[in-house]
């Protein structure tokens, strides 16, 4: 009984920390545990529990102590905690209790990542996508690993692919290279690159590129030249009515904020449905939250499940987070589960804690990315880039 109430009290100290995530943490590890019945592991492993909550306590505690809180962090991590060896990593990461070191803190994030634990994979996959981190095979590397370091060769690899097409003047390569500038998807984010791009394809007639061009050049301005919206609203209407994806949902967007046009929730909805139904995750999610709230449509609780697992099926983080914590609490409250199986729950869930960091990369955030957003941007680049540079030269990549 001592060691449940120490267990309980663990998790309810780490759930102030790290949420959800850890929450999933504590679990797999109390499941592991209870799989091993060597009376010397579970010893060891009481003995990480009550380091876990000692470290919390001066993190959370009225006379916090990082440098105390480090250690008994690192004492738990030492025992194979993947807690602690997620918290160890985190210290690291923002020079908490100890000094700065990202090399330490991915050593430690992909131990607790390896165990199992979502956030810790989450906040690798984090510093991927910003550029802080360069996955490399390694012999090390488990199957997670492995998929990122996949994952990163495939962005790589298609940014390259229409960066080549796109030097031979084709203006759909252009549209697609100038949306991964944008977005940070294979290469550094480089909003000025983005723009530049849209504008030379714009030249030759693509329709998406002079919506993305005109609804970029509107955000830079901050939307305070009426003129500019109305432009960058017309020309975005013209390419949805031509079928482009990405201009029906930026047209959306200016319907739901009565930029350029007049504000009407049920026009945003309905480019929004157009271009969910082409299959764009992003739009389906939204449209899912539209049902959801009834905004622009009638409200549909059944219609916004369909269209969460439409998006959580292509793997968008934010439906597969949202469908298993709604299937959880339909579990806990006797409601009707959305998806009828506790373990696709469960997997939902930890896929998107883990994937969360992906969804930084969706179109229309980047595109309405404010003035302060942009040089948070132009300084994380500025300051990764050195970092990168060697890794990437070496791979025959020069990164822009």
């Amino acid at each position: 009984m001592a060691k449940k109430n120490s267990w309980k009290r663990c998790c309810t100290i780490a759930r102030l920390v790290i949420a959800a995530a850890a929450m999933s943490g504590c679990a797999q590890i109390q499941t592991n545990n209870a799989e091993n019945s060597s009376t010397r592991r579970q010893v060891e492993q009481d003995d990480a529990n009550t380091q876990l909550m000692r470290g919390f306590q001066y993190v959370l505690g009225s006379s916090k102590d990082f440098g105390q809180a480090f250690a008994w962090f690192r004492k738990a991590a030492d025992q194979g905690s993947a807690i602690g060896e997620y918290q160890v990593g985190q210290s690291y990461d923002i020079g908490r209790g100890v000094k700065n070191d990202q090399t330490e803190a991915v050593v430690w994030y992909r131990k607790a990542a390896e165990q199992g634990l979502p956030l810790a994979r989450s906040r690798l996959r984090q510093m991927f996508v910003s550029g802080q981190l360069l996955p490399v095979d390694d012999d090390r590397g488990g199957q997670w690993w492995r998929e990122l370091v996949e994952q990163a060769a495939d962005e790589s690899q298609a940014f390259y692919r229409a960066y080549a097409t796109a030097s031979q003047g084709d203006a759909d390569a252009e549209v697609e290279l100038g949306i991964a500038y944008l977005t940070g998807v294979g290469t550094l984010k480089d909003r000025t690159q983005a723009a530049s791009l849209f504008q030379q394809a714009g030249e030759q007639g693509q329709p998406e590129a002079q919506c993305l061009f005109a609804a970029l050049s509107a955000s830079d301005d901050d939307w305070t030249i009426p003129t500019e919206a109305k432009h960058a609203a017309d020309l975005c209407q013209n390419a949805a009515n031509q079928g482009h994806a990405d201009a029906q949902l930026v047209l959306s967007t200016f319907y739901l904020t009565g930029r350029g046009v007049p504000k009407d929730s049920a026009q945003a909805a309905a480019w929004l449905r157009k271009a969910a139904e082409q299959g764009r995750p992003d739009a389906q999610f939204i449209v899912a939250f539209d049902y959801q709230r009834g905004r622009g449509v009638s409200k549909d609780d059944a219609q916004s499940i369909v269209w969460l697992r439409k998006a959580a099926d292509q793997g968008y983080p934010a439906a597969m987070t949202s469908l298993g914590l709604q299937a959880s609490i339909a579990h806990m409250t006797g409601a009707k589960d959305p998806l009828g199986d506790p373990v696709l729950a469960q997997k939902f869930t930890d896929l998107g804690i883990e994937h969360s960091p992906d969804s930084t990369r969706d179109l229309l955030p980047n595109l309405w990315a404010s003035r302060a957003q942009q040089e948070k941007d132009r300084q994380m680049q500025k300051q990764w880039s050195g970092v990168l540079a060697p890794a990437l030269k070496a791979m025959g990549v020069d990164g822009r």
